[in-house]
């Protein structure tokens, strides 16, 4: 029997807590045969106890007995899962749930968590409609109520529609458990809960989307209803009967209704309502109904035709398709569908019988969700795995993008009602980033930005970053790292005229052994032919003299006699015998032996390298000068008021807060540093604070005096993180991504700028990379190396840092995102029997903590381990990989030399 406190028992018992959860409709933990008793108290004490299954309860009542439920929870279960709880103003009611490092740590407790977190979506996937239908029904009734009675409001209009948002982002369950990452939102994810080991070094955290809001929104103001459908219900409302008709068929599928219209059969009319929900930015899905027939007064095609930017032809079948199999007369409909900015808008005809049918078609597994999240920039990856899941196929799941604007229907032919569905994802027209002028309960709850995968990334920077200009350098020590940019000939035989390749003594193949007179330099020209009896003193590359064809070696000689030289005190050579007779261009260099005049000697693309080769190379065959690509020049800068530099402490505004002292900037020295070891130029900007006026200066002045633009931090959802949006609303540049799903460096971002310079218009590139130092190294090698390396001409297959096969020998846990783990790499060798069986493996060594704060995580590091990211569990693969097991082989990155062990 396992223990009490097992992680199989506090899994199940965690099961059963959640379920009574689910079933009750309310925020509760309890156990099955603790909730009678709890219950029975609570009612004794004249509580409300909000147990029915399918209800919305009373959020106060639900906290209450929540907090008199917790009091009943085993302590062996609470010394593994904490959790805590707030009402909002509102009465939003948000438990937050922790979970100790031990638990986490335990494979069999995470794997029965997450399993039964799968349970449990399902089953919160199937009380979403009731309980999204009954709120839409009190946002109605409480609407006229609200609008007669103000001061009666629970909270104004503009508080009330952040709470939708809020609401709809808790829409669905998702549970992770993950190891050292920063809080922070995540797509469809909201961070809630965060727990430090004891020893303070590394954290783990446990994050997940809430289930359905139970939320009675009296007399709060959160819907408008607007008018708009044919002639007759245009001034007759009661005529509408399709509107009514979408709006329940939609509002069981987790949409919200915000707005509808009724209008005459008018194009221009229709046209009008229809821009202007698009143009808000806010909507999802424009519905219309009716005017699609062949009638003198059916203009909806003809209305929203026009408007329409990317039709989608696979809509209009599905309806069609749909409609043909009831009746035939389906044939003379006329629907279009198609997005118009960030909207998808789909026209039905106007009888109820169809809308139902072709709402129906369009809801059925997804479709109009999945078409939304695509629309949005989503990869859709989420609503393809859910799909697939048995049980499912029929219950689409619907995250904070899907909530649908109402409108109203008549007849079949004439009749032209449109709704729209509004996001709860803030957003502008020109620019996803929020307005840094706004206040700060004006910014962004979600990132607007998808998250993409690293290879996309990738394939981004390699489509955006254009090579740079040549220019003319000479050949020095200092053309180290450049790049050819042209191929280089041999301007001249190399070597020009017959040399040694020893030092010796010329003299002809004919002379046989024997004592002969010694000539130099100092008493002979080259240009005379050497006499008979004597031989000319050479040393190693030193040209022939005229008359001798060649060389003997000191070593075959001996000295016979000497004579002072003119300062009268050194010897010198006077006679030496020779003591073998040399064949002809014996140790000689001929005329172009080692490189002809027009030999190919170096490529277009060869890279300089600072091992001298290459710059030996070029000054061997005599080029004073030669062709390369310029090398980016990089301004780097830190942001951040809590930020100071080590040698200016004190400086930053992060100094005198409470007698803080800020945190030292780390970013920049270590940046720079493997900037200036790499041979780029760096132009360090310093650290700037949360201030849009100091960060326009900043970058202003990077832009205008570097190639690339290097930032770290400012990259996130805090309010003073500026880059995004000063790039897009200030600077006219491009976000070209925002969040790419890594680990370390989830907000890593890539951008360009437009940038006035020679007469033309430049685009410089961008990065702002996270705060967190490991984050910004890791992702430096990984995203800025191979901008830098294409700026500066390199080949394409060398943009990349170069990679190598590991052997790990740390267990290293998977995650969700692909994830660099920080190793050092060894050498090592195997001895075999034989030296044909000895092997060599590189092995590499965890580093430690990879938490992304943790910079020593990258001391004398060399390696990045590429991890693959955790396959989803669907409740099938129970056997799924969790993490690298040693002894097992990986990819790594090599940012460093290999170490021999």
């Amino acid at each position: 029997m396992p223990r009490a406190d097992s992680p199989e028992e506090i899994a199940k018992r965690m099961v059963r807590y959640t379920e009574i959860f689910i079933l009750s409709g309310t925020r509760v933990r309890a156990e099955p045969d603790r909730m009678a008793a709890t219950s029975a108290t609570l009612q004794a004490e004249g509580g409300e106890v909000p147990l029915k299954a399918g209800a919305i309860p009373d959020p106060m009542a639900a906290l209450e007995f929540y907090d008199k439920t917790l009091a009943t929870v085993p302590k062996s279960f609470m010394d593994h899962y904490y959790h805590f709880h707030y009402a909002s103003s509102a009465a939003i009611l948000v438990t937050v749930h922790i979970i100790t490092p031990r638990a986490v740590r335990d494979p069999l407790f995470f794997e029965a968590y997450s399993k039964a977190f799968a349970k449990l979506k399902e089953l919160s996937r199937m009380r979403l409609g009731q309980a999204d239908s009954a709120l839409s029904s009190q946002h109605l009734s409480a609407t006229a109520e609200s609008r007669q009675n103000p001061s009666q409001a629970m909270i104004g209009h503009s508080e009330a529609n952040a709470l939708v948002q809020d609401v709809r982002r808790l829409r669905t369950m998702k549970f992770h458990a993950f190891e050292g990452e920063d809080v922070e939102e995540s797509g469809n994810w909201q961070v809630v809960g965060i727990c430090l080991a004891e020893d303070g070094d590394e954290e783990y955290s446990v994050r997940f989307d809430h289930l359905s809001a139970s939320l009675p929104f009296d007399k709060a103001e959160l819907v408008e209803l607007l008018t708009k459908i044919s002639d007759t219900a245009s001034t007759d409302a009661t005529a509408d009967k399709s509107g009514p008709t979408i709006r329940d068929l939609v509002s069981g599928h987790a949409c919200v209704v915000q707005s509808s219209a009724i209008v005459p059969d008018d194009k221009d009319k229709i046209a009008e309502v229809v821009k202007g929900w698009c143009a808000s930015g806010e909507v999802d899905w424009i519905i219309t109904t009716g005017g699609t027939g062949f009638g003198v007064r059916d203009v909806t095609p003809e209305a929203v035709g026009p408007l329409i930017e990317r039709s989608a032809p696979g809509l209009v079948h599905l309806m069609l398709a749909t409609s043909l199999k009831h009746t035939a007369m389906a044939a003379l409909s006329r629907p279009v569908a198609g997005t118009i900015g960030n909207t998808l808008i789909t026209t039905l005809p106007g009888s109820v019988k169809a809308v139902k049918e072709n709402i129906d078609a369009l809801l059925q597994s997804g479709v109009v969700f999945h078409a939304i999240e695509l629309i949005q920039g989503d990869s859709g990856r989420r609503v393809h795995t859910e799909l697939q899941a048995a049980d499912i196929a029929s219950a689409p799941s619907h995250s904070s993008h899907q909530h649908t604007h109402h409108h109203h229907g008549h007849h079949h032919h004439d009749h032209g009602s449109h709704a729209g569905h509004h996001a709860p994802k803030p957003r502008s027209e020109a620019a996803l980033s929020h307005d840094p002028s706004a206040p700060v309960s004006a910014r962004h709850r979600k990132s607007p930005f998808p998250q993409i995968s690293l290879e996309s990334a990738l394939a981004i920077i390699k489509e955006k970053v254009e090579r740079l200009p040549t220019e003319t350098l000479p050949v020095s020590y200092k053309l180290g790292g450049y790049i050819l940019a042209e191929d280089v000939y041999a301007p001249q035989d190399v070597p020009s005229t017959a040399t040694t390749s020893v030092d010796g003594y010329a003299l002809r193949s004919t002379d046989p052994p024997g004592t002969y007179n010694v000539l130099t330099s100092q008493t002979h020209s080259l240009s005379e032919p050497v006499p008979t009896g004597s031989i000319y003193r050479i040393n190693t590359g030193g040209p022939l003299p005229a008359g001798t064809d060649t060389v003997i070696m000191v070593e075959d000689t001996q000295l016979v006699s000497t004579f002072k030289d003119g300062t009268g005190i050194k010897d010198e050579e006077k006679e030496v015998k020779t003591l073998v007779q040399v064949p002809p261009s014996d140790n000689v260099r001929a005329p172009g032996s080692d490189v002809r005049k027009g030999d190919l000697v170096m490529h277009a693309g060869d890279r300089v390298t600072r091992g001298g080769g290459e710059v030996g190379t070029l000054t061997f065959v005599g080029r004073k000068e030669v062709n390369v690509y310029k090398k980016p020049v990089v301004a780097i800068l830190s942001t951040g008021n809590e930020i100071v530099d080590l040698h200016e402490a004190g400086s930053s505004q992060a100094s005198g807060h409470d007698g803080w002292g800020g945190i030292y900037d780390t970013n920049r020295p270590s940046l720079r540093a493997v900037l200036e070891s790499l041979g780029y130029e760096v132009l360090d900007l310093g650290i700037v604070p949360d201030d849009i006026s100091a960060h326009l200066t900043a970058i202003s002045e990077g832009l205008a005096n570097a190639d690339l633009l290097l930032t770290t931090g400012g990259t996130s959802m805090g309010p003073t993180d500026l880059l995004k949006p000063l790039v897009e609303r200030y600077l006219s540049g491009t976000i070209h991504f925002g969040r790419v799903s890594v680990k370390p460096g989830k907000p890593t971002t890539f951008a360009s700028v437009p940038v006035l310079e020679g007469g033309r218009t430049i685009h410089k590139p961008v990065f702002a990379l996270p705060g967190n130092p490991a984050s910004a190294l890791v992702t430096f090698y990984v995203f800025v190396v191979p901008a830098l390396r294409k700026m500066g001409g390199w080949p394409e297959k060398m943009c990349h840092l170069p990679k190598v096969v590991v052997q790990v020998q740390n267990p290293l846990p998977l995650d969700p995102r692909v994830e660099f783990h920080r190793v050092v790499i060894q050498s090592s060798i195997n001895i075999g029997d034989a030296p044909a069986t000895h092997q060599i493996l590189l092995k590499a060594y965890s580093t430690g903590g990879q938490r992304s704060s943790r910079a020593a995580s990258l001391c004398e590091a060399n390696g990045l381990v590429v991890l693959p990211p955790l396959v989803p569990s669907d409740g099938h693969n129970e056997k799924r990989k969790t993490r690298l097991e040693v002894g097992e082989f990986a990819e790594a990155i090599l940012i460093g030399e290999i170490v021999m062990a």
